[in-house]
């Protein structure tokens, strides 16, 4: 009967051991479940908040932070809070700076469609009033040019006479000026002594002539008459004297002015040729310009496109961040709960207790190295063995993934509980 009572009693505290087991594992779950809800509103509230981040809406992010704040469980979740709300401010900041950018850009645009507008207006001023200048410019050379061509014809008329008569005209100028040097013309001498040759044979015929009756005073008549014609001629002689130096002048008059109409046209070919070369270093002083305006508008653009992308990357960069570090938590925080510790004993021949156990087999494995943090302890006791279960794989058993708790709890083997505190990522 011994054997007996003492294999019933030995039943009855497996089944009492059992049930409590079954108690506390129930408690356990339910506090699982507890602060897996609790997890889940943490990161629903993370990542509505990163949402209106992203969509600039700082009222909702704000609002949703503050509601994740309130299922905070642990520092890890506090990290991810804070990193939130620095992604918040962050994303603030450039959200005023762009303002700031958009009405500096916008002020500038005004400013250079009036500078534009300015600078349009002033050239269809300038090419009115060029315009304007270069009709009256055509006007006066036109009536130049027919005051000119009259002239010219004018001239070209008493050059070709003059030009007739040139040779002998030369030739008699040429005689007048030598006999000028010896103080009289040539011509004229040559003449009046013709004329005077021809006087006095006339004279000598009639007085010689034995038939003529004449008397004295007929003879005083005629010579009276001769001395006339003879001053008459004379007369001629000056007046054709006078009308060849008159022809003289008119020729140099008609050179002088062809060489004036030389002159003004070399002087109006120099002022068409400043008038050019001045509208031409106006306009490349305008493109100049033009090109160092568009190279300033180009270099602020490529500014401002610059910092946006780099602000662009940046947000881009602290999002992906943010979302690796959220992956790799909600990865740790289902390693934890889906982890199980038992306390149990191997033939090392100390009589330590060891913690092994099962870990989730969770896809994609975001964390490649995982330490689980756990707490075990005597049921009742206010006593418990922190440790940590390094680059924990879940092989169960002594040959598997086994830990040292120490110090080493007051209870059975058996008795010991094993709570999961934490799962980190190995090292951390």
């Amino acid at each position: 009967m011994a054997p007996v009572k003492q294999f019933l009693n030995v039943l009855l505290g497996v089944v009492i051991f059992g049930s409590t087991f079954a108690a506390l594992s129930a408690n356990v779950s339910d506090m699982d479940q507890l602060d897996e809800d609790d997890r889940q509103e943490f990161n629903a509230g993370i990542a509505r908040a990163t949402t209106c981040t992203k969509a600039r809406d700082f009222e909702c992010a704000a609002k949703q932070l503050n509601q994740a704040k309130k299922f905070v469980n642990g520092s890890r979740d506090r990290t991810i809070l804070q990193k939130a709300a620095e992604s918040l401010e962050l994303e603030r900041q450039f959200a005023i700076r762009d303002d700031a950018k958009r009405k500096y850009s916008g002020e500038r645009l005004a400013v250079e469609t009036n500078a534009d507008n300015a600078e349009k207006r002033l050239a269809e001023n300038r090419k009115a009033n060029l315009e304007e200048r270069r009709r009256a410019n055509v006007a006066r050379e036109r009536q130049r040019e027919a005051e000119t061509a009259a002239a010219r014809r004018q001239a070209n008329t008493e050059l070709a006479a003059y030009i007739q008569n040139l040779p002998g005209r030369m030739q008699g100028e040429m005689d007048e000026a030598n006999a000028r040097a010896r103080g009289s013309s040539v011509a004229e001498d040559r003449a009046k002594a013709r004329r005077q040759a021809e006087f006095d044979a006339r004279i000598r015929d009639m007085e010689a002539d034995p038939n003529s009756d004449l008397n004295r005073d007929k003879r005083a008549r005629e010579r009276e008459r001769a001395e006339a014609r003879h001053a008459e001629s004379e007369r001629a002689a000056k007046r054709e004297a006078s009308k060849n130096a008159a022809l003289a002048n008119d020729a140099r008059r008609t050179a002088d002015m062809r060489q004036q109409d030389e002159t003004d046209a070399n002087a109006r070919k120099k002022r068409e040729a400043d008038e050019l070369k001045s509208r031409q270093e106006q306009e490349a002083k305008r493109r100049d310009e033009e090109r160092r305006n568009q190279e300033l508008r180009d270099s602020i653009e490529r500014k401002r496109v610059a910092e946006a992308e780099a602000a662009r990357k940046q947000a881009a960069a602290a999002a992906a961040k943010l979302a690796e570090q959220q992956a790799k938590a909600q990865y740790l925080r289902s390693v934890a709960s889906g982890t199980r510790l038992v306390a149990t004993k191997c033939p090392d021949g100390a009589g330590k207790f060891y913690a092994t156990g099962t870990r989730p087999n969770i896809k994609p494995e975001v964390v490649a190295c995982v330490d689980v943090h756990y707490r075990a302890y005597c049921p009742g006791s206010r006593q418990h063995s922190n440790g940590v279960a390094r680059n924990f794989i879940g092989m169960s058993g002594c040959f598997g993934d086994t830990y040292d708790i120490n110090p080493k709890p007051d209870c059975n083997v058996d008795q010991v509980r094993i709570d999961i505190v934490e799962a980190r990522v190995c090292g951390g």
